[in-house]
């Protein structure tokens, strides 16, 4: 996936995550943030970020988890 597209997917699951909950983790560092959502795509299998954007639209009880996953 090129930067720019994986920039824009990471801004739209920040913005998912902060318009669902009190937790703004824009400041956080991207590559740890990548990461953890990758493994929260793998667990619900998902293959791509848009899709990852799709699912968490579609599943508000992922947003949590993901939350969770991006504390730790």
């Amino acid at each position: 996936m090129e930067v720019d597209n994986e920039t824009n997917a990471l801004s739209q699951i920040l913005s998912i995550i902060k318009e669902n909950t009190p937790y703004d983790f824009t400041r956080y560092k991207t590559n740890s943030l990548l990461r953890r959502i990758k493994r929260r795509m793998t667990k619900v299998s998902v293959e791509s970020l848009d899709e990852y954007i799709t699912y968490l639209n579609n599943n508000r009880n992922e947003i949590k988890l993901l939350t969770e996953d991006l504390f730790i």
